[in-house]
């Protein structure tokens, strides 16, 4: 590899680590959160979404919107809404009436650390905070804030998920 394509190779990946570190700050900020430690949906959405992962789906959501010239910062918050969504079907999929999973990355389960109802609630939660979300996008016009939440209830509706 001649010296031209190594430095566009790590420029690329050092472009890729900090959208990524974007989405996971805001995902941080988006999730609620309990220092005292009693709540137990909000704990569980954080163990759900926050642990360290590729971020594959907000990451190709984020290159293919500035490939087409958007520069928005809500595309970075339309990333997190999106891994909100697939957070929220992990911990569908681990449900005993679904996979019965008891390990995710290493670590048990949503229903398994928190209880099954606490997974459903947490799960729920998720997907309500995303479409939230991209309701309420700041720089995004009502008309494309409305398409948004109609193409995300499409994705994740009974021909979705």
């Amino acid at each position: 590899m001649d010296s031209i394509s190594v430095a566009a190779q790590d420029s690329a990946l050092l472009e890729l680590r900090s959208i990524r570190d974007s989405i996971d700050r805001r995902l941080d900020e988006w999730l609620p959160q309990d220092p005292t430690g009693r709540d137990q949906v909000g704990n569980a959405m954080r163990d759900s979404v926050l642990p360290a992962g590729k971020r594959v789906r907000p990451l190709l959501l984020v290159l293919a919107a500035r490939g087409l010239g958007c520069s928005s910062a809500s595309v970075i918050d339309l990333g997190c809404a999106v891994e909100m969504v697939h957070a929220s079907s992990l911990i569908i999929d681990d449900m005993p009436c679904m996979d019965n999973a008891e390990l995710r990355r290493g670590k048990p389960t949503i229903h398994r650390g928190y209880g099954e109802d606490v997974a459903v609630l947490a799960a729920i939660a998720l997907l309500t905070k995303a479409f939230g979300l991209v309701s309420s996008l700041p720089d995004v016009s009502p008309a494309l804030r409305a398409q948004l939440v109609s193409e995300l209830a499409d994705a994740v509706g009974m021909q979705g998920l």
